[in-house]
């Protein structure tokens, strides 16, 4: 295996992803990963809107968790960091690191676990071999 790659996302806080204190509501913070992770897709010319790609097939989000280190306010300028790795088969788990850009520091780090589910049957089945090519690419591998 070769030397993992990390995607970095750039994103700004808005008004609306604060709550009645000012700081970015906790579940936005996912959000902001999905973005991430929704990028990084289309980079490799994935669109999860569309659907093609997968006929019949499901990628829901089975696991999340989100560690928090520092507030998020409106107007703070993110980068948000994700590695993805493949887990099984049937599965992978993405890493995010949300850095603010000014001080460079560590607001947030989340991982989304995900499967791949074939809708007929409700039953893990093997992820599609472009997304298994998209994992592969962030471990170095194509």
């Amino acid at each position: 295996m070769g030397q993992l790659k990390i995607m970095t996302y750039g994103r700004i806080v808005r008004f609306a992803d604060t709550d009645a204190a000012g700081v970015v509501y906790f579940a936005n913070v996912l959000n902001f990963c999905h973005e991430a992770y929704e990028d990084a897709l289309l980079q490799k010319g994935i669109s999860l809107p569309n659907i093609p790609d997968f006929p019949g097939l499901a990628l829901p989000i089975v696991h999340t968790e989100v560690d928090f280190m520092a507030p998020l306010a409106c107007g703070d300028h993110l980068n948000i960091s994700l590695e993805p790795q493949q887990i099984d088969p049937s599965s992978y788990q993405i890493d995010y690191w949300i850095m603010h850009l000014k001080g460079k520091k560590l607001a947030a780090q989340a991982r989304t676990r995900h499967i791949c589910l074939d809708i007929q049957t409700r039953h893990r089945c093997e992820l599609p071999p472009i997304l298994q090519a998209w994992l592969s690419s962030y471990a170095g591998k194509d």
